[in-house]
């Protein structure tokens, strides 16, 4: 199936907390648009060069500048945030990738950029960004205006190894998010490397407090005309969380055929790889993005 053309890229901001228990925490060493015909070309010009500083965990890291673009409200405590990356948007190769964004002194935020690779889009990028964190970058990525400089990371990470489930021999696709975790997921779902039109069952468990606190709702009818079907979770309702659900559903697993991609709160990562592991999902294909 070719790649979609979505041409511009989103982000989940990487450790925040999501309401209702919903959250979405990311560490190096932990667990953790289809309808769109965009194609950002134009560049920013003469961007400062390099600086190095060290990360929280003490890994270096080679700042370069970037801009933003262009900011939207797109959910409840939700925006998009559209940056130029400059010369290292060109590392992003694979789902599930990320990078680390700052401004100035700020502490820097990993984003898990969401929309899929896409040589076109000349090095921008769309993150997803949960304002929640006065003063810090989030907030200020949020209230910040077209041209504003930030500094970002080189894209990091290996992405999802989606390579270790084969359209041929796994014929049952699993997705399960969390509150802003939906972002390399959705890169994931519109990539064109997951063969969705050659299995036989492909499901996404998406899990968020209620409806305006969703992004991507718009998306979802695109998502479904890829072969995903789509399962809401909205823990205001007292549904539960997305392991409740899954765990409620009914519907028969083979566990030799199925392959899974987790993203979100850990809690849930360990239940649903639980459950998996229980029906005969091997490890190998629970597929996490680092």
């Amino acid at each position: 199936m070719p790649a979609p053309r979505a041409a511009w890229v989103a982000a989940a901001q990487l450790p925040t907390k999501e309401r209702s228990g919903h959250s979405f925490s990311f560490k190096p060493s932990l667990c953790g648009c289809f309808g769109s015909s965009r194609r950002w070309t134009s560049k920013v010009s003469a961007l400062r060069g390099p600086s190095v500083v060290f990360a929280s965990w003490g890994a270096e890291v080679q700042w370069s500048k970037g801009q933003v673009l262009s900011t939207k409200q797109v959910a409840e405590g939700l925006q998009t945030v559209v940056v130029d990356l400059n010369d290292v948007g060109s590392g992003y190769t694979k789902a599930g990738q990320f990078v680390q964004v700052k401004v100035g002194d700020s502490k820097p935020s990993f984003f898990a950029i969401a929309s899929p690779p896409d040589a076109n889009n000349a090095g921008v990028v769309e993150l997803l960004v949960k304002n929640n964190e006065k003063g810090g970058t989030a907030e200020i990525l949020c209230n910040s205006q077209e041209g504003f400089e930030v500094d970002v990371s080189p894209v990091m990470g290996k992405g999802f190894p989606i390579e270790r489930a084969p359209a041929d021999e796994v014929s049952t696709l699993l997705f399960f998010a969390t509150g802003t975790g939906i972002s390399p997921v959705r890169a994931l779902i519109e990539s064109g490397t997951c063969q969705l039109d050659k299995r036989k069952q492909v499901r996404l468990y998406y899990g968020t407090a209620n409806p305006e606190a969703t992004a991507y709702r718009e998306l979802v009818s695109s998502w479904k005309e890829l072969g995903v079907e789509v399962v809401p979770v909205y823990s205001d309702d007292e549904q539960g969380y997305v392991q409740d659900v899954f765990a409620q559903d009914g519907r028969p697993l083979d566990g030799a055929s199925t392959a899974a991609v987790l993203v979100g709160q850990k809690e849930m990562c360990m239940a649903i790889t639980d459950m998996l592991t229980q029906k005969g999902v091997t490890k190998e294909r629970i597929l996490l993005n680092f």
